[in-house]
């Protein structure tokens, strides 16, 4: 499967303290939802027990907004964590 990151999600994900291969990962393995607005959403947990920003967090949630073309691109990356 083709998965490229435009440059906008490169910033976002170095920002987000996300990585290239959890987004790869995130589209590979996980269900599509639609997106709010416009793409396709895909949402995975990742195990993480590593301080983040100055605390500590078990987890973290990593969402891809893609667009669909010969392949998918990232547009977007966000990241929650709990």
């Amino acid at each position: 499967m083709d998965i490229r990151l435009h440059p906008h999600a490169r910033i976002r994900m170095v920002e987000r303290g996300a990585t290239e291969n959890e987004a790869r990962e995130t589209i590979e393995t996980r269900e599509r939802f639609p997106a709010e607005f416009a793409g396709t959403d895909f949402w995975k947990d990742f195990v993480f027990q590593v301080e983040w920003n100055g605390q500590y967090y078990i987890n973290k949630a990593n969402r891809s907004i893609c667009e669909e073309d010969d392949g998918w691109t990232v547009i977007s990356l966000i990241v929650r964590y709990f």
